[in-house]
């Protein structure tokens, strides 16, 4: 008896919630002032900053924020590495006198060597500012040239 009773209070609620979207639906004017609350906030004219786009969906430039935006804009530059992730090319051994050049945003940068071309072990060690520093090895020489692009993270 009490499991029907708690049946038909949920069949009454979900009558007054179906019979009020009804009579929302079947007033033009109720419908439409619900439109417009919903549209109002979207509009770019009433956002404070003025981005947004109405009738479309955004394309990845236009909702793109902090990093990714900046990495876009950076691709659309024509600069194919904007964090500079990708690795140094490999080229002439540096010597003493014209290290390899490791370019770094900090002071002081993590670099891998192989030292043995037939081993496959990578020595790794910290290339710090200043003059140039022969890897644990002692074949090469590497050193460390601050770069001036802005970073804004």
């Amino acid at each position: 008896m009490m499991r029907l009773a708690r049946v038909s209070r949920v069949a009454a609620a979900a009558r007054r919630v179906h019979t009020a979207r009804v009579t929302l639906a079947s007033d033009p004017a109720k419908v439409e002032q619900k439109l417009q609350e919903i549209t109002k906030s979207s509009d770019p004219k009433d956002s404070q900053d003025g981005y947004g786009v109405t009738g479309r969906v955004p394309d990845n430039h236009e909702q793109a924020t902090g990093l990714e935006r900046l990495e876009l804009l950076e691709l659309a530059k024509g600069n194919t590495d904007p964090f500079g992730l990708e690795g140094i090319k490999w080229g002439p051994a540096g010597t003493k006198a014209e290290p390899r050049e490791i370019p770094s945003h900090f002071d002081s940068r993590l670099v891998g060597c192989c030292c043995d071309p037939e081993s496959e072990l990578v020595k790794y060690f910290y290339v710090k500012g200043g003059d140039a520093q022969a890897c644990p090895c002692g074949q090469q020489y590497f050193k460390l040239v601050k770069t001036e692009d802005k970073v804004s993270w």
